[in-house]
C-alpha cells in the first residue's frame, strides 16, 4: 500500500505500508515541498503525479529510487494506467492537457488532447476518459451532452467487460548446485561488494528491474527468495550474474497468478 503526504512543515513523501499489518508504514521517498495528486502501479513500477508538475517513476523493491519520468507546465492532477505500456496523466491549467506517457521511454509524454482542463482520467478500451470543465473525452474525441456540463471535480472510472487488466509477481528461489572456492574467498572478508550478484528481470514494453543480491546467503546450501511485484501479464527473462556465475530463464507471467521460478547456479570454469 502506498499513500503521497502533504506536510507544511517538514518535505511531503510517499509511505509504503504492509497492508495486513496496522502501523507499518515507512518512508518510501520524498519529494520536498510539493504534494503527490495521483499515485498509481503499472509497467512493474509505481508512478506518482506531483503538484509541482513532475512524473515520478519509482522502483517497487527500493526506497529512495524515484526519479523524473517527465515534467509538465503545470500541476499533474491524475494518472491511469492502461495495462499496455502507457501511462496517462491529466495536466492542470486553463489549457490544460491529457498526456500519453509510455513506460519505456523518459521525456516522450505526447498530448492526447489539449485545451480540455482534465480533472480526473482513466484509460480503458483503447484509449482515455476524463473528466473536463464541460463534458467527457475519449480517444482524442469529445462527446458533447455525454455528461452534466460541469463535471470537473468529479471521478471516472472505467472496468471493462471482462474485468481489469490485473497483473502477476514472479516468486524467484536462487539456489547453487556447487559451492565456488572464488566465492568462498571473497565470503571470507574479501570485502564489501565483492560477494554481491545481480538479478535483472526484462518484460513487455521493455520493462527492467534489477536487483542486487548477497550470495554468501547461499553458502549453506539455502537460497535466496525475492518477489517481482507488480508485474503486467506476459513473456519475462530472468538472469543471474555473479562472480564465476551466469543462467537465464524464461517465465510467462499471468493475471492474478505467482509464478514460481527456481534459478539453480553452478560455477564456470
Amino acid at each position: 500500500l502506498y499513500a503521497g503526504l502533504e506536510n507544511h512543515i517538514f518535505p511531503g513523501k510517499i509511505v509504503s505500508c504492509a497492508p495486513q499489518t496496522a502501523d507499518s508504514c515507512e518512508s518510501f521517498d520524498e519529494y520536498g515541498s510539493t504534494r503527490a495528486n495521483a499515485l498509481v502501479a503499472g509497467g512493474g513500477y509505481l508512478w506518482a503525479g506531483l503538484k509541482n508538475g513532475i512524473i515520478w517513476r519509482c522502483d517497487l523493491n527500493a526506497a529512495d529510487h524515484c526519479d523524473n519520468w517527465d515534467t509538465a507546465g503545470d500541476a499533474i492532477r491524475s494518472l491511469s494506467y492502461d495495462g499496455q505500456g502507457t501511462i496517462y496523466a491529466s495536466v492542470a491549467g486553463s489549457n490544460g492537457v491529457v498526456w500519453a506517457c509510455p513506460v519505456d521511454r523518459a521525456n516522450s509524454c505526447s498530448v492526447v488532447r489539449g485545451n480540455v482542463n482534465a480533472y480526473q482520467v482513466t484509460a480503458g478500451d483503447g484509449g482515455v476518459f476524463a473528466s473536463t470543465s464541460a463534458d467527457l473525452a475519449f480517444n482524442s474525441q469529445v462527446f458533447t451532452g455525454a455528461v452534466s456540463s460541469g463535471v470537473l471535480d468529479s471521478y471516472v472510472l472505467y472496468v471493462p467487460a471482462e474485468g481489469v487488466n490485473s497483473v502477476g509477481e514472479i516468486a524467484l528461489s536462487i539456489q547453487i548446485k556447487e559451492w565456488s572456492q572464488k566465492i568462498g574467498r571473497h565470503c571470507d572478508g574479501a570485502g564489501e561488494g565483492k560477494k554481491t550478484g545481480r538479478v535483472t528481470v526484462r518484460g513487455p514494453h521493455e520493462m527492467k528491474k534489477n536487483v542486487t543480491v548477497d550470495l554468501c546467503d547461499l553458502r549453506a546450501g539455502g537460497h535466496l527468495a525475492h518477489t517481482f511485484s507488480m508485474l503486467d501479464p506476459g513473456e519475462y527473462r530472468v538472469t543471474v550474474r555473479a562472480r564465476g556465475f551466469f543462467e537465464t530463464a524464461k517465465v510467462t507471467v499471468s493475471p492474478d497468478q505467482t509464478v514460481p521460478l527456481t534459478v539453480r547456479l553452478s560455477p564456470r570454469s
